[in-house]
């Protein structure tokens, strides 16, 4: 046969050659009828190959039609039908370490530049090199083991190798250590030191001090900056460099000691004294005081702020009793000094430096402001002899609402603080200032029965101004200070009405007719 192959889809025309053929001859393929194209001569003949049931070679039989037959043996050979679609045949190498990074290449057909390469579902950095060759750089795999590569072509359909790639474990190698500097450091912590050996892995290589994990920075292969933690006890301990599952350990190669404890005096204390309640500001004076050191005065604990190593500020404590108490200063490493009786706490007593104003109205309500000194919330004001409403502003101000008075004329206020202690001052009551009389000037109406509404219309009306009619006190509304809104009460006939303020003064009387 001429053109012994074709697809399995069929339909390529071919040539049969032989003997004693006749235009009547039946052509086989495969066992598959196939159709003569043309009868040449007895010895060769065209046909159309039918489409065959799977790729690999067939018969080819021919048939005469008096029952002669002959067939020549896997005669045709079916094969796959070409394609462009792009295929990967191989990766080179085809393993790495799971943290990625490598480049290899992939190797196959029918690749084009844009095509993009995913090395277990990861998308890689791809290099087009050749319609058959992508170099790419290998993305951080999730698990160690072998994986699908596959390319996505320019529709972003996927055509996959399966387990082209097989990731594997990264072997770090075994750390040593040579020596470390410094070997020796306080209990407390915190100083930096040098780890010096081999094979530190930058990001992997971790160390510990006894037991606890150390800040680690790795400066090269043969050296880390570390951290070194807080000790549980002076002594030498172990230090462990460790690459993952590989490690080395220097047996006690590090030493925790103590500091040396330098002796703390407190020479003064300014000021020396001050109220039990505390609060005061005050400055501790001495030598060797450390950052963070605490201050006590008695078993209090101040408040306090390091100067430097001579000065420590400091707000006193309050106090549980009036008297002399020790200050101390301890600082964080242990020593202590103490200045013995070194603050005297004393009495709050309350002063008075002046009243704001110092007079008031007898009939109370004006409100006045006490100015001195170490007053304190809670405390309690009398004028002559009554509580006073008080409103603590602070502890040189009281707000003051002054109580009434039957007289006039000077009399003793007196502020008393929780502990008893007072200071006295002289207020004054008079009448207050005095008002205008008030005036009626119309009435609206004039004339009207029993509990309707007249209008008293003036000058210098009041909230607290009475009306009277012929004597009978009438319901009054204030409108303001010019008018009144008044029932009428009961009564008859022609009457007097006038207008009687607070103050007890007494308008002009205007005639009135109740009918």
């Amino acid at each position: 046969m001429a053109l012994n192959s074709g697809n399995v889809t069929g339909g390529d025309i071919v040539y049969v050659f032989g003997t004693g053929f006749v235009s009547t001859s039946q052509v086989l393929i495969g066992g598959k009828n196939a159709p003569i194209v043309s009868y040449i001569s007895s010895t060769e003949m065209s046909v159309q190959v039918p489409a065959g049931d799977a790729i690999g070679s067939v018969d080819v039989t021919v048939i005469n039609t008096d029952g002669q037959q002959v067939t020549l043996s896997g005669g045709y050979t079916y094969i796959a039908p070409l394609t462009a679609d792009p295929e990967i045949t191989s990766v080179t190498p085809n393993t790495g370490v799971i943290t990625g990074g490598n480049q290899v290449y992939v190797n196959g057909k029918n690749f084009k530049t844009g095509m993009t390469i995913f090395v277990g579902g990861k998308q890689a950095s791809t290099t087009y090199v050749s319609t058959t060759k992508f170099m790419i750089t290998v993305p951080a795999g999730d698990n160690v083991g072998a994986v699908d590569v596959a390319v996505a072509d320019l529709n972003n359909k996927f055509f996959t190798l399966a387990t082209a790639y097989t990731y594997t474990a990264v072997q770090y190698p075994i750390p040593t250590i040579t020596s470390i500097v410094p070997n020796t450091g306080l209990v407390a912590g915190g100083e930096t030191i040098y780890v010096n050996g081999t094979n530190f892995v930058n990001g992997i290589s971790q160390v510990t001090i006894g037991g606890k994990p150390a800040s680690t920075t790795y400066m090269s292969r043969t050296s880390l900056m570390v951290i070194v933690p807080a000790g549980d006890a002076p002594g030498k301990v172990d230090v462990k460099v460790t690459n993952v599952t590989n490690e080395v350990v220097l047996t006690q190669g590090y030493e925790y000691t103590l500091p040396a404890i330098k002796p703390v005096t407190v020479t003064t204390v300014s000021p020396n004294q001050g109220k039990v309640m505390g609060g005061d500001i005050v400055y501790i004076y001495g030598t060797n005081f450390m950052s963070g050191a605490t201050v006590t005065f008695g078993s209090n604990i101040a408040s306090s702020t390091y100067v430097n190593a001579t000065t420590i500020k400091a707000t006193v404590p309050a106090g549980t009793v009036v008297g002399k108490v020790d200050v101390t200063v301890t600082n964080p490493d242990g020593g202590t000094g103490t200045l013995p009786q070194g603050y005297l706490y004393t009495v709050v007593t309350p002063t008075i430096t002046s009243l704001s104003p110092n007079h008031g109205n007898k009939a109370g309500g004006d409100v006045i402001y006490v100015n001195g000194t170490n007053f304190e919330s809670g405390a309690n004001v009398t004028i002559n002899g009554v509580n006073a409403s008080v409103t603590f502003m602070n502890s040189t101000s009281l707000k003051v609402t002054v109580p009434s008075s039957p007289t006039i004329g000077d009399v003793p206020l007196v502020v008393t603080l929780s502990n008893g202690q007072s200071a006295s001052a002289t207020f004054t009551y008079d009448n207050g200032p005095v008002l205008p009389a008030p005036k009626i000037t119309s009435m609206s109406p004039t004339t009207s029965p029993v509990g309707s509404l007249v209008y008293v219309n003036g000058l210098n009306f009041a909230s607290t101004s009475k009306v009277y009619f012929g004597g009978v006190q009438a319901t009054a509304v204030y409108m303001n200070s010019k008018s009144l809104k008044v029932t009428v009460p009961s009564g008859s006939g022609v009457v007097n009405v006038t207008v009687v303020n607070a103050d007890g003064q007494t308008s002009n009387a205007l005639t009135f007719t109740i009918n």
